[in-house]
């Protein structure tokens, strides 16, 4: 009988931000046993103006997903501002082992299309706080 791993989270942040901003956060979800992986996007370093674009940004992210799917997991993505858009290019088509993304900032119209991949997950997650 194949042992189907825990749902591992996608943390992707946004521009003007690095991936230590989600250290904490990452750090409880790993404590509740996911495996957390929160790649820096290759457009948010210190160079001015940015010399990567968002094509190295989801190839990064893509990477980190595809990383986290050799080990088993299945994903769930948390994505904030800029990162939700990485994210959906990231994700399309969404593969079978993402199971969604969540996205937190005012973006209606990047709400409306995660909205399309939640009926996919089939139980609740309560995240420690």
């Amino acid at each position: 009988m194949t042992h189907q791993k825990p749902t591992a989270i996608l943390i992707v942040h946004g521009a003007y931000s690095l991936p230590q901003i989600w250290d904490d956060f990452s750090a409880r979800l790993a404590g509740a046993g996911f495996a957390v992986a929160c790649p820096r996007l290759p457009s948010c370093q210190d160079e001015r103006p940015p010399t990567a674009t968002l094509t190295e940004d989801v190839m990064a992210v893509r990477h980190a997903a595809q990383e986290l799917l050799k080990t088993g997991h299945t994903i769930l993505a948390l994505v904030h501002s800029y990162g939700g858009i990485v994210a959906s290019e990231a994700t399309t088509p969404a593969s079978e082992n993402t199971k969604g993304v969540v996205k937190s900032g005012p973006s209606k119209r990047l709400a409306r299309f995660t909205g399309r991949l939640a009926p996919r997950c089939d139980r609740e997650v309560r995240l420690p706080m």
